[in-house]
């Protein structure tokens, strides 16, 4: 399948169907295996039938729903489905071919995982989920996922300057002596967490102020998302 890029996501195989949960970060394939077995005959399907070995003194009537016929005695049963080892009758259904042999027929419900992405293993049953922190959202005309953030950080001042938190706009300031009197000085902003002041404003770089996010503390966001591929649980 044809690799897409982590805004693009996930999706389904064709001909699945998409189980998407959890606030679009999670998501699983569902699918059919159709498993056949052959119809059959054999003296076995006669009751009180001593002699088993004689295979062809039986006729196998495909005409409408298959039949065994006793050819000496004219007696008539339902074939039978040819099982393999591991197969439970009771899992299979009989599907009448009017014009040929029937087919007994199991519908197994299997799951997939969804391509695009990276090469997944473990249980597919048990799909693909965001990882904590993202959230999701549904692509593919419902038929996949992806997963996205906007990073946000701390609010915080550069090295030599104080953080003062207020219900608002919080301040980075210094104190200078100024006449022999303290000063306090507030600088213009304050930045996300892990940069510098040094670049300026970090509202000239690509980040929102998000005054009061937690608390009385303001926190920056990316304007940007993140992207990232689902895993698989």
């Amino acid at each position: 399948a044809q690799a897409n890029t982590t805004q693009q996501g996930v999706k389904c195989p064709s001909g699945s169907t998409a189980l998407i949960s959890n606030s679009n970060k999670h998501l699983a394939c569902q699918d059919e295996e159709r498993i056949e077995r052959a119809s059959t005959c054999s003296a076995v399907v006669f009751e009180k039938n001593g002699d088993i070995t004689l295979n062809q003194r039986i006729e196998h009537i495909k005409t409408g729903s298959d039949v065994c016929r006793g050819v000496t005695t004219g007696a008539t049963k339902p074939s039978q489905a040819l099982l393999l080892p591991g197969d439970n009758i009771a899992d299979f259904h009989r599907e009448v071919r009017a014009n040929g042999e029937d087919v007994f027929v199991r519908v197994k419900t299997i799951y997939k995982f969804p391509e695009g992405g990276p090469i997944y293993v473990g249980n597919a049953a048990n799909g693909v989920q965001c990882e904590a922190g993202y959230d999701g959202d549904k692509m593919f005309d419902g038929k996949g996922i992806r997963c996205d953030r906007r990073e946000t950080r701390k609010a915080v001042c550069d090295i030599g300057w104080t953080f003062d938190s207020n219900p608002g706009k919080d301040k980075c300031f210094i104190e200078k002596i100024v006449f022999g009197n303290k000063v306090r000085v507030d600088g213009q902003y304050t930045i996300p967490e892990g940069t510098t002041g040094a670049l300026g404003n970090p509202e000239q770089l690509g980040w929102d102020l998000k005054q009061d996010h937690s608390g009385n503390r303001d926190y920056w966001a990316k304007e940007g998302k993140d992207y990232k591929f689902p895993r698989s649980l």
